[in-house]
């Protein structure tokens, strides 16, 4: 009944790893995406790598990943081995940025979008859910929504979260 109050259809890029975070709200339609080397990496792993490495382990893992992408897309055709877009999209890094898209209804989105939004959350994701929570903010003035939009920080949370069968 709830559904009257509004179905939501959000489309993005978002690297497929997270993508699978988003995947288990199965209150909701969100199809799997083609992975491939049609966005590239997700450009926040570029960020961060840059951010982290030095300028030459930087640079050789760019060459790496331009290598292994290379690789699956011409290389194991020049190699003999005939591949398909179904077939690659299993060795493409999980950190490729792919075009999804989720409907949920008004509960659901509302439930995504605080949840996912949380600092603990990946940090592809959590943006994607903070968008979810200002559009749900733009159509219901009146909704208490629980959004973390606060910027990113360190939270050993993140790290510890596993989950594990209580005794």
């Amino acid at each position: 009944r709830m559904k009257k109050h509004g179905v939501y259809t959000f489309d993005f890029l978002l690297d497929f790893g997270s993508f699978r975070d988003l995947q288990r709200h199965r209150d909701g339609y969100c199809p799997v995406p083609i992975v491939d080397n049609t966005f590239g990496f997700h450009y926040g792993y570029d960020e961060e790598f840059e951010r982290i490495l030095s300028s030459e382990d930087y640079e050789n893992l760019i060459r790496e990943i331009d290598q292994q992408l290379f690789d699956i897309e011409i290389g194991l055709n020049d190699n003999g081995i005939e591949t398909t877009v179904l077939n690659n999209q299993y060795l493409y890094p999980m950190g490729m940025s792919c075009a999804c898209t989720v409907t949920y209804s008004l509960p659901q989105t509302v439930y995504v979008a605080e949840l996912r939004s949380n600092k603990t959350v990946h940090f592809t994701l959590r943006p994607i859910a903070q968008e979810m929570g200002a559009v749900l903010v733009d159509n219901h003035p009146n909704l208490n929504l629980y959004v973390d939009y606060d910027e990113d920080s360190f939270t050993t949370k993140r790290g510890s979260q596993d989950i594990t069968t209580k005794v």
